[in-house]
């Protein structure tokens, strides 16, 4: 310690397999603590004098992320205070809390703990172990109710209350005489092994059913018994056991169970709706015909988990004849073909999962700890988080789902990310946003899909609109809409589609200067993008092939003059869905396969005959026109010349009104290559009439068809109670 030179230390161990001076080790430790360790592990296989040894300051320090202590010595000690704001790991071996209110202290000042491992660390005179801790992910209790090291009186309840809401693994390993557990909170569990032993002739039944319900959403449970067989022969003690139902459970792993009743195995079944995967570690014992004969039993229903769900039933250790081990071995065809693939392949399917379920195959095995760490695609939901209870205005929810999204991030080895994609429901903090999307930017991601809401005004970071590698940029304000700040100088090289979804501009030039630093976007959907400010909407993308312009207008502008300019000769498909513009510019969209104009209703529509002749003039070179029924109606009422279609061959309309009806002669006439003809209501060979009512107005068109169509084959109306009927024309 006086040769280290090092101001800092990272990480102290400690191991004596030999007594040492107690005020030689405090000293030790003391001088650790000033030199900021962050990890301290600290190992005494032999009992020592330790009960005042450690220094108080252990208890204050700041730095510490890591404390394990294992020694056999009495912690009767702590200090009123104790603050430990950094710690995130603590284990606890053999070093025992002399009463209740020392563990309470100890655990209250660690605000941040993630992990949690307590190995017989519990005298004989605590009579509750309290576990509260709301940032708590991992907890590990070995022996903490074991009578034989530090007996108690008998007959004396020892009570184990767990509140840790983000909890996502539990392990229990504990001596359930005279136990009794309280279990709560415990949503989002992912697996929990629960080994329960008795060495007396003990009820553990209450104990079981305490437990079992706490943990009831665990996904994983792995279960396990060890009881003297000889002080109950029959083991008729789980036959009291209350089972909760387990509505999230698709794996279940048994262990010594054949000393169990199979009656309670299979109401087990019974409970697990979902069950996917069951294994029997124990083997099934010598009383599988027992449960063959409940299975077979007509008045018992079959679980539905056996009839919808288990994929997989896995048996080792089998214990009985060799005819019967070989009927399970027949029975058994369940591969493990996955885990034979390499990492690399793996790593790409766990690419296609949500980041939560790629996370949660860490749990598997060894090799699979480290192996979602390598995956190229993202993808954060806070509703899988927050379900089944959907508690989206839960603020310690929403804590957990951003501190989960900070530990993946942080943990992630990738160096390219193909994709990051975050949906939240709830208002985000900004800075936290930001700072994802920043590490994203150092990873070179090429897709970033951001759905979420923020307070006021979005600052999004200046690298995201100079990123070189970015193909794929969707934003969506999931609730209202957010204003966007556009720097002045925007170069998206890569950039090739572009989803604005409740993304508000502030003014016309802010929408010119995005796009103009796209230029070779391909796809533009602009949804809810227009605040009162904007005047003009220009488009102007030389290779844009697919644009969707989607209420704009419908509520932000209320009247005032916005125009719509599209300049964008290569354009394929076009739909406009909004609201009608004060006027349109619309350069020759030559090369237009499909229109899609569905106006909407709700304002005062100030559209002129000029703004929609220039609209119709733009698109005349369509091959494939979808007009609804409002829109049909604003171009009838406005008098709006009709241009020649004469590249047309197919033609939707709306239910139209009867309004509508006046400007289908002329808009037949200037479709001199029409083909097909399709009434939403109701080629020019075949005319197809949709939910046809038989109204007088509806008869009167069909008339019209049949006068007037000179090559028309058939007419087909199908009537909107589902009767058909068709008109076959003969020459």
């Amino acid at each position: 310690m006086i040769v280290a030179a090092a101001a800092v230390v990272k990480r102290f161990r400690l191991k004596c397999s030999q007594s040492y001076d107690a005020s030689l080790v405090n000293g030790w430790i003391a001088e650790t603590l000033l030199r900021n360790v962050q990890e301290l592990d600290l190992d005494f296989s032999i009992r020592m004098e330790y009960s005042t040894m450690l220094p108080q300051d252990l208890f204050t320090c700041r730095t510490l992320v890591v404390l394990k202590l294992k020694m056999a010595g009495d912690m009767n000690i702590v200090p009123t205070s104790v603050s430990l704001p950094s710690i995130r790991i603590l284990h606890l071996g053999c070093y025992r809390f002399v009463d209740d209110d020392l563990i309470n202290k100890f655990l209250f000042g660690c605000p941040v703990l993630e992990e949690l491992s307590m190995s017989g660390s519990v005298g004989g005179n605590v009579s509750v172990i309290n576990i509260v801790a709301p940032m708590l992910t991992s907890l590990f209790i070995h022996d903490c109710s074991h009578v034989g090291k530090w007996p108690r009186p008998h007959g004396i309840e020892r009570k184990i209350v767990i509140d840790t809401p983000a909890l996502l693994y539990l392990e229990i390993i504990d001596d359930a005489s005279d136990s009794c557990y309280l279990v709560e909170n415990l949503h989002h569990l992912i697996r929990a092994d629960i080994c329960l032993y008795a060495e007396d002739d003990s009820d553990i039944s209450e104990a079981l059913t305490d437990l079992l319900t706490g943990i009831s959403n665990v996904q994983f449970l792995k279960l396990d018994f060890s009881i003297q067989v000889t002080c109950i022969p029959k083991m008729t003690i789980m036959r009291d056991c209350q089972l909760p139902k387990f509505p999230n459970m698709t794996c279940l792993e048994l262990g010594k169970f054949f000393y169990v009743e199979w009656e309670f195995l299979l109401e087990l079944l019974e409970n697990s709706p979902r069950l996917e995967t069951l294994v029997f570690k124990g083997g099934l014992g010598n009383d599988y015909e027992v449960f063959t004969q409940l299975l077979q039993n007509p008045a018992r229903n079959v679980p539905s988990c056996l009839l919808s769900h288990l994929k997989a039933n896995t048996m080792r250790e089998v214990m009985g004849s060799n005819s019967r081990r070989q009927m399970l071995c027949e029975e058994e065809q369940y591969e493990d073909r996955i885990s034979n693939l390499p990492d690399s392949l793996i790593a790409q399917i766990l690419s296609c999962l949500p980041t939560k379920y790629a996370v949660a195959t860490s749990v598997l095995s060894t090799r699979w700890k480290q192996l979602w760490t390598s995956i190229t695609s993202l993808d954060f939901d806070d509703k899988l988080l927050l379900l089944p209870h959907n508690q989206t205005n839960n603020p310690t929810l929403h804590w957990i789902f951003t501190s989960f999204v900070c530990r993946v991030l942080s943990l992630h080895r990738g160096k390219c990310v193909q994709k990051f994609r975050l949906k939240c429901t709830c208002t985000c903090d900004v800075s936290h946003v930001n700072g994802w999307i920043a590490d994203m930017l150092l990873r070179d991601v090429r897709e970033l899909d951001l759905s979420v809401h923020v307070e006021h005004s979005i600052l999004l970071p200046q690298e995201l609109f100079t990123c070189r590698t970015l193909v794929v940029l969707k934003l969506d304000d999931i609730y209202d809409v957010t204003v966007m700040d556009v720097p002045t100088s925007v170069s998206l090289p890569n950039l090739k589609i572009l989803h604005l979804v409740g993304i508000g501009f502030v003014d016309d030039d802010s929408i010119s200067r995005f796009l103009f630093g796209c230029p070779v976007l391909e796809e533009l959907r602009m949804t809810r993008c227009v605040r009162e400010d904007v005047g003009v909407i220009n488009v102007v993308a030389p290779v844009l092939t697919s644009l969707i312009i989607s209420e704009c207008l419908a509520e932000y502008t209320h009247g005032l003059e916005c125009k719509i300019v599209l300049d964008t000769p290569a354009l394929l498909y076009l739909t406009i869905s909004d609201s009608p513009a004060e006027g349109y510019l619309v350069g020759n969209l030559c090369h237009l396969i499909r229109a899609d104009i569905d106006f909407l209703e709700g304002r005062n529509d100030s559209t002129g005959s000029e703004g929609i002749t220039n609209l119709l003039s733009g698109i005349s070179g369509v091959q494939s026109l979808h007009l609804s029924n409002y829109s049909m109606e604003v171009i009838s009422s406005g008098n709006s010349l009709l241009p020649k279609f004469h590249n047309m061959t197919y033609l939707e309309l709306g239910a139209m009104p009867n309004d509508g009806w006046k400007l289908l002669p002329e808009l037949l006439e200037n479709s001199p290559h029409l083909g097909t003809l399709v009434f939403e209501k109701v080629s020019q060979q075949v005319i197809e009439i949709r939910f046809f009512e038989g109204e007088k107005e509806e008869w009167e068109m069909v008339e019209y068809f049949l006068c007037n169509a000179k090559v028309l084959e058939k007419v087909n109306m199908h009537y909107s109670d589902e009767r058909d009927c068709t008109i076959q024309i003969t020459q």
